[in-house]
């Protein structure tokens, strides 16, 4: 004998390839669930884990030949830590024989952020002397970015350095006033900003910084 075994209840899709997605931006995706015609399974509901997905909507659909079944709208978090992810969602039903099918949710997060200048230039100063420089960094697409702190690489520039931080644009743009003392012994000098963001997901940008002590 040959022939097809068919579910009563199924999803037409188990893998879900959200792609790469910039961080701080959610999206959406739809879930197809089947129901034979010839049977009534009842949805009991919907869960996600480890990441906690948002359940849009669930609305009963069926098709031309009489095939029932779901329609579930997803929607991703919008705060993810950069990198990816893999999540497994759950479809509870009150089929006893097989009451819950599962489908993986699969993707990537990652960061948009836009630091200008890449190189702050000092040029040329006296012992002591200061000299403010400011950067800008940008969320290029999403929001909820935060500067957690700003620091010098080099340890022993530590005191030579001060900073301010000034939100521009909740959650999208910040503003760093770099205020750099010149040391007292001549020379050249040169290290790096560096500069925590939470854009979600705590990650390290760099500047690079250079100038020279003398006449």
């Amino acid at each position: 004998m040959v022939g097809f075994i068919r579910p009563v209840w199924w999803l037409k899709d188990i893998n879900i390839n959200f792609g790469t997605m910039p961080n701080g931006v959610a999206n959406e995706r739809v879930v197809r669930v089947y129901v034979d015609k010839e049977k009534d399974v009842k949805l009991l509901g919907v869960m996600t884990n480890p990441v906690e997905f948002e359940v849009l909507e669930k609305k009963p659909v069926k098709d031309p030949d009489g095939t029932g079944g779901w329609e579930i709208k997803i929607k991703t978090p919008a705060r993810c830590e950069s990198g990816a992810f893999e999540a497994l969602m759950i479809i509870d039903t009150d089929f006893k024989p097989v009451p819950q099918r599962g489908c993986r949710l699969f993707g990537e997060f990652v960061g948009n952020i836009k630091v200008s200048p890449e190189q702050l230039a000092l040029g040329a100063m006296k012992p002591g002397e200061t000299k403010t420089l400011t950067i800008t960094i940008e969320k290029a697409m999403g929001e909820l970015m935060a500067v957690m702190r700003v620091e010098v690489e080099d340890k022993t520039h530590e005191k030579l350095m001060q900073s301010k931080v000034t939100e521009i644009e909740k959650g999208k743009k910040v503003q760093i006033e770099v205020t750099f003392t010149a040391p007292a012994i001549e020379g050249t000098f040169k290290g790096n900003l560096l500069m925590v963001v939470d854009e979600p997901g705590h990650r390290v940008h760099t500047v690079a910084y250079y100038g020279r002590v003398g006449p």
